[in-house]
């Protein structure tokens, strides 16, 4: 039987965490403020994820990455669940995947908004913006409501 577990990430991790993330091109972590899970399965890390606390009440569930050769056993899944345990009930929390992953994360409770949304932070149409500019994929804005 295989084992999965998801921990929170420390000082000790942010290294292996940023590099994952700079080999799929994403942008790295902070620890003063994400909130940074580690799937490890039998051992082994073998995905990630954060959550972004940001002012004005607001949160980003992102960084999802599930390491190949890991994939189709439902570790996504099991980190957004967590990472969703972690969140603050008050604040806003988006989230801006791919597009073609949007429907996974509308499983959890997200929708999705417009770019004009009234309550966009600053830092989430910074985000957009950096995503428009530097990943290939499409990208999708949703909110937890």
């Amino acid at each position: 039987m295989s084992s999965l577990i998801i921990r929170p990430a420390t000082v000790a991790d942010l290294a292996w965490v940023n590099e994952q993330y700079q080999a799929i091109n994403f942008l790295p972590s902070d620890l003063s403020t994400d909130y940074i899970a580690i799937a490890e399965w039998e051992g082994t890390s073998c995905g990630i994820g954060r959550l972004v606390r940001m002012e004005g009440g607001h949160e980003e569930l992102g960084g999802m990455y599930v390491l190949d050769g890991f994939r189709q056993k439902g570790i996504a899944r099991n980190i957004v669940g967590h990472l969703l345990e972690q969140r603050n009930e008050q604040a806003k929390l988006w989230c801006i995947p791919f597009r073609h992953l949007s429907g996974f994360y509308e499983t959890f409770g997200f929708e999705p908004v417009g770019p004009d949304h009234p309550d966009i932070p600053p830092a989430v149409a910074k985000k957009m913006n950096w995503c428009d500019t530097y990943q290939e994929q499409q990208t999708s804005l949703l909110l937890m409501p």
